[in-house]
């Protein structure tokens, strides 16, 4: 499990909007969310030994584990949940930059948040951490949103993939390390970026707007 504290500190080192945004509207629910799940499993499982303790062990085994794999389902969707919440609010303050170098991506560069950072890219040198990171995070994204957290689906004829790193089977599989490594990631590519266009704007840092 993340250490809440440990991501707290990570998200609020600097006092810039963008950790703020992630601090509030991604790693606050999400540990909440993991938390209450966690409570439930505890009080639900600590109610089925005492109610089915006279019963065959391999029977109290049995449900005990349902009820595993259940929380277990419930902690995956959380993570999968927070993924679209930093992809979401990721996209927005990428296209807040580009909005401040007055530019516009290429439609053609692929999604819209693929398309923003090229443009950056191309404006602003490459950012520290590769497009194919974030290309990733964007098919794990769209694995939620439009395909029931499946490794795989078509859209448009076009066969779609999630990355084998994020893949349990043929289910969609975002584990808290990873969520947290794509946290610090949004962050580090958000800060390279502020800090190039720092020097063209009036004021020190970007609005949400």
């Amino acid at each position: 499990m993340v250490d809440s504290e440990e991501l707290l500190s990570t998200v609020f080192e600097v006092p810039r909007q963008f950790e703020i945004d992630l601090g509030t509207v991604v790693v606050l629910n999400h540990r909440a969310t993991i938390d209450g799940i966690a409570s439930l499993e505890q009080r639900e499982i600590a109610q089925t030994r005492e109610s089915f303790a006279a019963e065959d062990p391999e029977i109290l085994r049995s449900l005990v584990g349902t009820l595993e794999w259940f929380y277990a389902g419930l902690r995956r969707a959380a993570n999968n949940l927070a993924l679209v919440g930093l992809v979401t609010r990721f996209q927005h303050w990428i296209e807040t930059f580009t909005q401040q170098l007055k530019t516009t991506p290429n439609r053609n560069n692929g999604a819209a948040l693929i398309g923003h950072l090229k443009e950056l890219n191309r404006r602003l040198n490459p950012g520290p951490i590769p497009l194919e990171f974030f290309e990733d995070l964007v098919t794990a994204r769209d694995s939620v949103i439009h395909a029931d957290a499946k490794t795989e689906w078509t859209y448009k004829k076009k066969k779609r993939a999630v990355a084998k790193g994020y893949c349990n089977g043929s289910e969609l599989e975002i584990t808290e390390d990873q969520l947290k490594d794509a946290i610090a990631k949004a962050i580090e590519q958000v800060r390279w970026y502020d800090e190039r266009l720092a020097p063209r704007r009036p004021h020190s840092s970007p609005s949400a707007g």
